[in-house]
């Protein structure tokens, strides 16, 4: 499709319906963002879909109160379009909301029928008339005529959500948009105010941030300081920015400060031979690389694609090396195990992981991170270290795990630490684990 012919509505719209086809399994998105060609564009529409995937469940329960059949029984385009309408009505309120409706029905007739405009005319403009107003002074409490944003809330003119003090899970299961499994693992595991403060805080739009070796010039660059230990930074500027500045500053990364942590765990270990036994792209390779200049970084991963990226990445290191995971050595004093997980640490990057997180998934998480475990613990010499470590605030995938290591290679805990998400603008950090275990 050329760039004239698709704009931010239609191309949100279009990947919503592709997503409400295999709702609550979502994946991450890899739509082509090419199709736009106006960069403003390009912004709102990766806007509208992030957030219809942030608030699905949200938007999902406005919309049912308009509907005759509920919006999962709808054919996926309807979804689409009156998921990204109903987006833009409650959490876009720079765009006009007759703007917004008259966008939508026209493009209901386009990608589903001209029949279809009379139904999301009415739909949209009844969730419209509900709309009072909206606040950003910071006063909001739950209650059931506001729905919290990442700035404020929406006010409505008529009580529309689930009642708070009559039903903890189901209300805060609507206005985060978390499923209620969700919610009850948080807060079995956390507590409640804890669980609540995590759902919040997946509601954020996350920061880019910037790690860097040294300290950087914020007169010079669109960044600013962010208030974790270390070298951190907040970009300010566009996507274009930032490929450019990476290209030029090879000692930088985008990273946040909780996923350096595993890493940093390392320091003072003497190192000869390393195994990154999941390393994707290289990112962390990359960091031990650095950290351990004297010791050779082997990295592997299953997935052809980012193998082919490994390999790509290792050229530019001397003590780097790509290895398929057959030809990996067995004599390892550091081997690196950041497994796929459930990412409930960092929801609010990958707000689509919420949906998929029940029991049958996690059961399969867990068995993968022990047999990706157990393969690795042949390869560790006597003495030597596993750093496990995952985006995961989850138990069962992280001190379960551990201890499951612990177990099989005899070894003991020597550094250990969990971060629950927290924070917002300079002090915003991701959840996550990390445990280093000498075996």
């Amino acid at each position: 499709m050329s760039d004239q012919r698709i704009d931010a509505r239609q191309w949100a719209a279009a990947n919503i319906a592709a997503s409400a086809e295999y709702f609550p399994n979502l994946m991450p998105q890899m739509a082509d963002i090419s199709e736009i060609g106006d960069p403003r564009e390009r912004q709102l529409a990766t806007a509208i879909q992030r957030t219809v995937l942030q608030r699905w469940l949200t938007l999902d329960y406005i919309l049912n109160r308009h509907l005759k059949k509920p919006l999962n029984k709808l054919e996926p385009a309807m979804q689409g379009v009156l998921l990204t309408g109903a987006a833009q009505l409650l959490f876009f309120e720079r765009l006009p909301d007759f703007a917004v409706v008259s966008s939508m029905v026209n493009l209901a007739a386009e990608m589903i029928r001209p029949e279809a405009k009379g139904m999301v005319n009415a739909v949209l403009r009844n969730i419209s008339k509900t709309i009072a107003g909206r606040s950003s002074d910071g006063l909001w409490e739950p209650c059931r005529d506001k729905l919290p944003t990442d700035t404020g809330y929406v006010q409505f003119n008529l009580p529309m959500l689930p009642d708070p003090a009559k039903d903890w899970t189901g209300y805060w299961s609507i206005v985060t948009s978390h499923p209620t499994s969700v919610l009850e693992h948080f807060a079995n595991e956390h507590g409640k105010d804890a669980a609540v403060a995590i759902a919040m805080h997946d509601l954020t739009v996350p920061p880019t941030i910037i790690s860097a070796a040294n300290p950087l010039d914020e007169s010079a660059l669109p960044i600013t300081k962010h208030k974790a230990d270390g070298h951190y930074y907040l970009w300010q500027g566009n996507y274009g920015e930032l490929t450019e500045f990476l290209k030029t500053h090879v000692d930088c990364r985008v990273q946040d400060p909780t996923a350096s942590k595993p890493i940093a765990a390392t320091r003072d270990l003497k190192l000869k031979s390393i195994i990154d036994y999941c390393a994707g792209k290289g990112t962390k390779s990359v960091q031990l690389a650095a950290m351990h200049p004297d010791a050779t970084v082997y990295a592997t991963d299953p997935d052809g694609p980012r193998f082919a990226a490994l390999k790509t990445v290792s050229e530019g290191y001397n003590n780097l090396v790509a290895k398929r995971k057959s030809v990996l050595p067995k004599d390892a004093d550091l081997i690196l195990l950041d497994v796929p997980c459930s990412n409930t640490g960092v929801l609010a990057r990958r707000p689509e992981a919420r949906y998929r997180f029940n029991r049958p998934n996690r059961r399969e998480l867990v068995q993968l991170q022990k047999h990706i475990a157990t393969e690795a613990i042949e390869r560790i010499v006597l003495g030597g270290y596993i750093l496990y470590s995952t985006c995961s605030i989850c138990e069962m995938e992280n001190q379960q795990i551990t201890q499951f290591i612990c177990d099989k290679a005899e070894g003991k805990i020597v550094n250990e630490q969990q971060t629950l998400p927290q924070g917002y603008g300079d002090t915003y950090q991701d959840g996550g684990y990390f445990a280093l275990i000498q075996c």
